[in-house]
Order: C-alpha cells, then sequence, then structure tokens
C-alpha cells in the first residue's frame, strides 16, 4: 500500500517537470519568435555601424570625428524615440487594466 502511494507520488512529480519543462520550451519559443529580429537587427545596425565608420576614417581624421559624434546622437535619439514608445505602449496597457477592473466592480 505504502509503495504504491510513493509511486504515485514520484510519478506525478516525474510529470510535473515535465509539464513545467514544456511549457518553459513552449513560451522560450514565442519569445524568441518575438524577440531574434530585434536581435538581428542590433547586430546588424551594430556591423554597419562599425564598416561605415571604418570607410569614414579613409577620408581623415576630422571626417572620422564628424561622423562619431553625429552616430552617437544619432543612436542617443533613436533610443530614446524606442524608449518612448515603449513608455507609451506601458501606460496605455496599464490604463486599459485599470479600465477592465473598474467596470468588473461596478
Amino acid at each position: 500500500m505504502d509503495s504504491d502511494n510513493e509511486e504515485r507520488l514520484q510519478s506525478s512529480e516525474v510529470e510535473g517537470k515535465n509539464a513545467l519543462k514544456g511549457r518553459i520550451w513552449e513560451e522560450s519559443k514565442k519569445t524568441l519568435r518575438i524577440a531574434f529580429p530585434t536581435m538581428l537587427f542590433r547586430v546588424a545596425s551594430f556591423g554597419m555601424a562599425v564598416v561605415t565608420q571604418l570607410f569614414v576614417g579613409h577620408f581623415g581624421q576630422i571626417e572620422l570625428a564628424a561622423y562619431a559624434l553625429i552616430q552617437t546622437i544619432l543612436v542617443l535619439f533613436v533610443s530614446g524615440v524606442l524608449v518612448l514608445r515603449e513608455v507609451g505602449l506601458f501606460v496605455q496597457w496599464f490604463e486599459l487594466m485599470e479600465w477592465k477592473a473598474s467596470s468588473d466592480q461596478s
């Protein structure tokens, strides 16, 4: 009788671990499907900046310094725009959740 209960407990633990691994794997695949284009863009844009800087370096020191300055300003501006966009989406989501909560209470 005791061994039967132990077997059931052990089998449920194994099934729980397998189910958890499966859920984690599925969630990871979904996340990577969304995040992979962003990761690819980041790598490609960094590579493009390096190659452009190499080409501009052949023109002269002043041109290279100007490009480095403009590239820094441009990257900071674009990053700021992306952060503001994400903040806006978060605010919209938060307001939607508050609206749903208030409509559920009434």
